[in-house]
């Protein structure tokens, strides 16, 4: 500090003590001012000493500042000015952004903002919230800084309790608060959510069922399933909460929701951990099933009084359950356990919906051989649906045959459970149970034939598929089957169902059957019907057939009504060129013949009339003695035989023998057009006399 001169501190401090005049002295008028050059300042006299110490005490004075205290200032402030000071005050703490890095500026600054937010409220939260949502992603460490501020308050952490009450719930507000205004700011895609999920110090119940309503939205489903799958594997203190959450949302009334909760959950089954309790709800949640009605969460959004199962309900509680099955395979235990119990709706739908994951589970499983084993009373039907389902496109392994076969002899009398694996029998079996297999509902016998037959699911033979017994052996087994009423009806149909794969029983093969029948005494009951069925589908057979008739004349067939029935019906169809045949039959057999079919009567007489002296000749004489007595007798009639033949042709029955006459002629044109080489290659049996007979007409 300069040196002041102590005439000059006189003068100042008389200055400033007394005015702008010092003491002792007066001011000169304007007209007296001095000259130019004279002395600025005239003094008359010094200052005495009293003065001295009177300017020194008053110079101290001044100099000593009396500090502010806000107390003694007497104002007093509204709370509306209280309100906007503190608005004010956040807002510039807010918008100051983050010019000032250095020393940790940012940091304290944080730590005002969120002070002020937590103890003040009412004021400034919501301004913080604004203020962050303006760019969450900048925002972000502002956000978790007030995220832990807030739950070590609520937690206590911190002795503020005496001042603040009211932080019990304070933290879960503000999280919910920060999650609900995401959802209204932020895109589908932004990950921001997820991340103070991740790193917040707790999430609530009220955060999880914020997170459950993203799941809910189609809009936001991606990110909150997403969100619950890395809560599961991230946050491993909370991962009951957090699983249980997703496991609920796996029986969601919503299809594309639940398909997601479902993936993921097959995701998370890789954990041990998390597979034990995923498969514990799976199982709970089958267990539904023995109940008389539906869980209320498993209806959606209807009410529970008065319902009842339905496909869809049904369905809520197996998909997850069937999801597993392919990754667990001893889950196969619980669902056949489950099974038993079920109505009988429930198992249709079980059936259908066991499908898909049996095939990827395979049929080499050592839980489904187990299965087997241990197949519990009631069962059955679920058994047999699984290795239906396995043998489709697949040739059953020895075990599971072996299985099978033992499951049938010790424990279970259900033959069903043999036809997924009937390829895989000894042929002796097949021939032994094949009665029992004929003889269920017509869509089971159908899967037999096919099965014997080494038909795929497209209805192809399949190599893999190759059945001890051949197609031949088939319908001969078919027809060796014991003569009863009720195993006649199934045999009917199943040989029936035989001719409709034309590409496996070709003319050819029908052939080798018939002969292999004629064989056999006595003759197979259904062994006429066959032959004529064979006509219906292969008209060009009718000189193969005349072959078996005449066969049959030699056997006698007329000691087996049934099969006698057939030959002289086969015979009317077949005319004329069965009539060759008829002429070979005994005397009482063609009269048995006419008194079945009428139309043959006629036919003969004609025919043989027809013939000549040489061709007459070879026909023995009973024979032709009892024609020419029916020709006779017919002649005989006269007008009386002109009017019994007018009645038949206005009754009931001139329709059927038109219809007759019909056929024989469609079965001569179909000849007509046969290849010759048929006759060639040994097909054609007959007499000359027959032959003469076609070259005539």
């Amino acid at each position: 500090m300069p040196r002041v001169n102590p005439a000059e501190i006189s003068t100042v401090a008389q200055t400033s003590a007394f005015g702008a005049t010092p003491l002792g002295t007066s001011r000169a008028p304007p007209s007296q001012a001095p000259a130019a050059g004279a002395a600025s300042l005239v003094i008359d006299k010094k200052p005495s000493a009293a003065e001295l110490a009177a300017a020194k005490d008053t110079r101290r004075k001044a100099r000593h500042i009396k500090p502010f205290k806000l107390l003694d200032v007497p104002t007093t402030t509204t709370p509306e000015d209280a309100a906007r000071q503190m608005k004010e005050t956040f807002s510039r703490l807010a918008d100051f952004g983050d010019e000032p890095t250095h020393g940790g500026v940012t940091s304290d600054r944080m730590k005002v903002i969120v002070g002020l937010a937590i103890h003040f409220p009412d004021t400034c939260r919501q301004m913080l919230l604004d203020h962050v949502m303006q760019d969450v992603r900048a925002s972000m460490e502002l956000i978790l800084a007030w995220l832990f501020e807030e739950y070590s308050v609520s937690e206590g952490y911190f002795d503020r309790k005496e001042a603040i009450s009211g932080f019990g719930k304070r933290y879960d507000q503000c999280l919910t608060m920060l999650l609900t205004s995401f959802r209204q700011k932020l895109e589908p895609e932004d990950r921001s959510f997820t991340k103070v999920l991740l790193d917040a110090p707790c999430v609530t119940q009220g955060a999880l069922e914020i997170v459950r309503s993203y799941c809910e939205d189609d809009e936001y489903m991606d990110l909150g399933i997403s969100t619950l799958s890395e809560l599961v594997s991230r946050r491993p203190a909370a991962t009951e909460a957090y699983l249980y959450t997703l496991l609920d949302l796996t029986t969601h009334h919503y299809q594309k929701l639940r398909d997601m909760a479902i993936e993921v959950t097959k995701k998370l089954f890789c954990s041990e951990i998390l597979a034990s309790e995923v498969v514990k709800f799976a199982c709970k949640t089958l267990a539904q099933l023995n109940n008389d009605h539906p869980m209320g969460d498993m209806e959606g959004d209807t009410e529970v009084a008065g319902s009842t199962w339905t496909e869809e309900t049904i369905s809520l509680c197996l998909q997850l359950f069937m999801s597993l099955l392919p990754l667990h395979h001893s889950l196969l235990h619980d669902l056949a356990q489950v099974y038993v119990d079920v109505s009988t709706a429930i198992k249709k739908v079980i059936h259908k919906r066991v499908e898909k994951p049996i095939r990827e589970i395979g049929i080499e499983s050592e839980e489904l051989l187990k299965l087997l084993e241990e197949c519990p009373p009631g069962a059955e039907s679920l058994i047999t649906r699984l290795l239906h389902t396995l043998t489709l496109d697949a040739r059953p392994t020895p075990e599971l045959v072996d299985r099978a076969r033992s499951l049938y002899k010790r424990r279970v009398a259900d033959i069903r459970v043999l036809i997924p694996v009937v390829i895989g029998l000894e042929k002796s079996e097949i021939l032994e149970y094949l009665p029992l297999l004929i003889k269920q509902q017509p869509a089971v016998m159908r899967e037999v034939v096919n099965r014997l037959l080494g038909c795929s699911q497209s209805g192809k033979i399949s190599a893999v598929l190759k059945s001890p017994l051949t197609a031949t052996e088939v319908l001969v087994a078919l027809h060796a089957i014991e003569d009863t009423d009720e195993m006649m009806k199934n045999v009917m149909k199943a040989i029936s169902y035989c001719f409709e794969k034309e590409n496996i029983f070709t003319q050819e093969t029908i052939a080798l059957v018939l002969q292999q029948l004629v064989e056999r005494q006595p003759l197979p009951t259904l062994f006429m019907r066959t032959v004529i069925q064979s006509l219906s589908i292969y008209p060009r057979m009718i000189t193969f057939s005349m072959s078996i008739l005449e066969r049959l004349v030699k056997k006698q067939a007329w000691l087996q009504p049934k099969v006698w029935q057939g030959f002289v019906k086969c015979c009317s169809m077949t005319k004329p060129q069965s009539l060759v045949v008829l002429l070979q039959l005994p005397r009482q057999q063609l009269d048995s013949a006419f008194q079945i079919s009428n139309d043959l009567q006629d036919a003969l007489v004609d025919f043989v009339k027809s013939l000549p002296p040489k061709q007459r000749n070879g026909i023995s004489k009973q024979t032709l003695k009892f024609i020419e007595s029916v020709a006779k007798s017919k002649e005989d009639g006269g007008s009386a035989a002109s009017t019994s033949s007018a009645k038949e042709t206005s009754s009931p029955a001139t329709p059927k023998k038109s219809k007759r006459r019909t056929s024989a002629e469609h079965g001569e044109k179909a000849k007509s057009k046969a290849d010759k080489s048929d006759e060639r290659r040994g097909n054609s049996t007959e007499t000359p006399t027959a032959v003469k007979v076609k070259t005539e007409k």
